[in-house]
């Protein structure tokens, strides 16, 4: 019997469910997930109108390397044909940037930024990222507590990516919290509403910007990804403000609260663990980056997105249709001991370590190595400055929607007070 002809393998899924969020424990939802993936590494599920869930290592390869039958393209005015881009149920009424293209365009949009992407492009950023960090640890060292997430996790990305993009620092608190708040909100309710509102207010901030920036371009090299978008010529053409600005956001989506997610986790996790926390407070640079791609491994602050299919495609055992939605749960891959021995032990030594928290293929995040730069220099003053800290896990909140994000909204530290160390950067009040 072929594949086409069997009946679909249905299981009763909702990836935004509140039982789902019930059921994560510190190891994150890739491990709550660890039973359906053994029993069904593909299936569907009738929820938000219905789609495919992949939890399997090679069926998620597989859609990801595949951009010929699975498709990324947002096109809620019909243009092409209403695909719906790469959440479910959609989350923006309109394309959010280039993650929600497919080739060629895709291609010419990562083509145009990724000389600011590079590792070595990224590196050249330690110095300011060192020095934010000292900044909002010296905002908190002297009381000997904080909530690590409002504190330091979330703002040090976000102050970093409003850098990148040239976006009025003194915003940092707006940004910090819109984001923040958009990720761990349920798709509706009046959290919902709060974040959106206040996302409403970062597109503004980078709508000023973009009118600025095209009022004044640059004279010489571009210094931020705004300038980028606005003066390079992409496709053979200078993108329109509406572009840039899905871009933008895009790009702030992307920058802020996936790192925090993965430091939340490094935190907790070594809180539980002293002698791994004795290791990387001396750790040489090779052991705290396996270190880091174990942290995000884990973690796996993307939890899922999804893709449309356009043809008719085997995957796995299962025969999806044209037009059905896939969803591909990255977090449940990264628990597949095929890939991953052992994968409910967190191995700081660990290597090779293929995870998917960064997607696969054409989409890989183009961001990966900020985030491993953020980590580092986060976790590294965080244990030279708060050596003894302790996390009040009980008083942790989770998110309450892990489908998208499984990160953290609190987690409160207390550690022995220590002194101010100064830094360029003095951050305004949120």
């Amino acid at each position: 019997m072929s594949t086409s002809e069997r009946a679909r393998r249905v299981i009763d899924f909702d990836h935004h469910s509140a039982d789902l969020t019930a059921e994560v424990s510190d190891l994150g939802v890739g491990a709550a997930l660890s039973p359906l993936r053994q029993r069904c590494p593909i299936g569907w599920t009738q929820s938000h109108g219905g789609y495919w869930v992949a939890t399997g290592y090679d069926e998620i390869q597989k859609i990801s390397r595949n951009d010929d039958v699975f498709s990324s393209d947002h096109d809620p005015q019909g243009l092409r044909k209403s695909y719906t881009g790469v959440t479910i149920p959609v989350t923006y009424p309109v394309p959010l940037g280039f993650i929600e293209m497919d080739p060629p365009e895709h291609t010419l949009i990562r083509k145009a930024l990724l000389p600011w992407f590079t590792q070595k492009a990224v590196e050249g950023w330690r110095p300011v990222l060192e020095d934010l960090t000292s900044a909002f640890i010296d905002r908190v060292i002297e009381t000997g507590e904080c909530d690590f997430i409002e504190a330091i996790a979330s703002p040090v990305p976000a102050v970093l990516t409003m850098m990148l993009l040239g976006a009025p620092l003194e915003r940092w608190g707006l940004w910090s919290a819109a984001h923040h708040r958009t990720v761990a909100a349920m798709p509706t309710g009046p959290e919902r509403d709060q974040a959106m509102a206040e996302m409403m207010q970062v597109m503004g901030d980078l709508v000023t910007l973009v009118g600025e920036t095209r009022a004044n371009p640059p004279a010489g090299e571009p210094k931020n990804l705004i300038e980028v978008l606005c003066t390079t010529e992409i496709g053979g053409r200078l993108l329109a403000d509406e572009e840039i600005l899905l871009h933008a956001v895009l790009i702030t989506a992307g920058g802020t609260d996936t790192t925090t997610t993965a430091l939340t986790f490094a935190l907790k996790w070594l809180d539980y663990n002293p002698e791994a926390r004795q290791r990387l407070a001396e750790a040489s640079p090779e052991l705290m980056a396996t270190a880091i791609e174990e942290f995000i491994r884990v973690s796996a602050p993307v939890t899922a997105l999804a893709r449309t299919a356009k043809c008719p495609a085997d995957v796995g055992d299962q025969h999806i249709e044209a037009d059905e939605r896939v969803l591909m749960f990255y977090a449940a891959a990264n628990y597949d001991p095929v890939r991953f021995p052992d994968p409910e032990r967190v191995d700081i030594e660990r290597s090779p370590n293929p995870h998917t928290s960064f997607g696969l293929s054409n989409h890989r995040c183009i961001g990966m190595h900020f985030a491993r730069l953020e980590l580092d220099v986060v976790l590294r003053q965080v244990l030279k400055r708060m050596p003894d800290f302790k996390v009040d896990h009980d008083g942790a909140r989770r998110n309450a929607d892990v489908g998208v994000n499984q990160g953290w909204v609190k987690l409160p530290i207390s550690f022995t007070p220590g002194p101010r160390i100064g830094s360029t950067f003095q951050p305004a009040e949120p």
